[in-house]
């Protein structure tokens, strides 16, 4: 999916290249294409959804005005088309399968320590951890919060020394 959005991407700033020089629509479907790009990797799959129906409203409105070759606006909607039925299937799919969920009383010690600290903040660093685990090595409380990302305790956004953590709240509401 990944995939495909990113080559739908790339092919929307080619299309909008063509758009008459100074036309807002260049830059927002160019920045929805971008955010269902960015959506996708981040595993936020819903808002992706939502975002490509937006972006197929901003292709409708550019084809009517007859700026470009029908076909370049048949081969995007189609592909955003084809995005979105993957994301619907892919939603079915999940609401079928129950999830596991982890309760709180089995989490170790400090992944409890993790959890009051992070229903304190809205978000946090692996190294706004140091604080409650001084003797710990910064790999070990990495482990401690992959673990629970993997169990949908938490959620990570982005990658490396950029990354955060949050609570995820869906899976409060669950229990």
């Amino acid at each position: 999916m990944k995939e495909k959005a990113l080559n739908l991407g790339l092919a929307v700033y080619r299309v909008t290249k063509l758009y008459p020089g100074g036309e807002v629509l260049i830059g927002q479907t160019r920045e929805i294409a971008n955010q269902i790009l960015s959506d996708l990797i981040l595993g936020s799959v819903k808002p992706a959804g939502k975002k490509i129906e937006i972006i197929l409203s901003y292709l409708k409105i550019a084809q009517s005005q007859d700026w470009v070759k029908r076909i370049n606006f048949m081969i995007l909607t189609n592909g955003y088309g084809g995005l979105l039925d993957e994301i619907r299937k892919r939603g079915i799919k999940k609401e079928g399968k129950e999830e596991q969920q982890v309760r709180v009383e089995e989490l170790g010690p400090e992944q409890r320590m993790i959890l009051g600290y992070a229903q304190k903040k809205e978000k946090f660093e692996l190294k706004d951890l140091a604080s409650l685990f001084p003797k710990k090595k910064s790999r070990t409380i990495r482990s401690y919060l992959k673990e629970m990302t993997k169990n949908k305790i938490l959620i990570q956004r982005g990658r490396g020394r950029s990354s955060f953590y949050q609570i995820n709240r869906a899976m409060n509401r669950a229990k």
